[in-house]
């Protein structure tokens, strides 16, 4: 409905991941009320992960933000609640992130692997990415995909210093 709608100044809702409350909040604020709080479950999807496994990743993701670029996937809504789709890019600059340069991730409590789809495969599978390899966290996943410069800028980093 949001892409349809976009012509009439919608378009900064569309493709943004939000929680079911911020999107009613953005929505009503854009002048469209379509939700009755009971009922919001029939019109959005709430993509419900494992609460552990999810702060696990998030805090790996914090060592590394210095070096590379973190993006949410579509995926996520197809993968279970025990698995996280993420797609990931090295990136030392301030510009967008080309939209060729993503490689996803999947990363479970036990494992972590490069996938072989992209964000635009037709379909999801896990199927992972030729030569590589599974590791027990994202974290080390990272670092075998990594250059040595952005492996020493995430090492060498400190959370007090821009």
């Amino acid at each position: 409905m949001l892409q349809l709608e976009q012509e009439r100044g919608l378009s900064h809702l569309v493709g943004k991941w939000m929680s079911g409350p911020a999107l009613q909040k953005a929505m009503l604020k854009a002048g469209i009320n379509i939700f009755v709080n009971e009922h919001t479950h029939k019109y959005i999807s709430i993509c419900k992960k494992e609460s552990l496994s999810e702060q696990a990743v998030y805090e790996q993701m914090a060592l590394f933000a210095s070096a590379c670029a973190f993006s949410w996937s579509k995926w996520n809504a197809i993968c279970g609640e025990e698995h996280l789709v993420l797609q990931v890019c090295e990136h030392h600059d301030p510009t967008p992130v080309p939209e060729d340069s993503w490689s996803m991730y999947l990363v479970g409590a036990q494992r972590s692997q490069k996938l072989e789809i992209t964000e635009n495969s037709e379909a999801f599978s896990q199927d992972h990415a030729p030569n590589s390899r599974f590791h027990s966290t994202f974290i080390h996943m990272l670092q075998d995909n990594m250059s040595p410069d952005g492996i020493a800028m995430a090492r060498n980093s400190h959370y007090c210093i821009p």
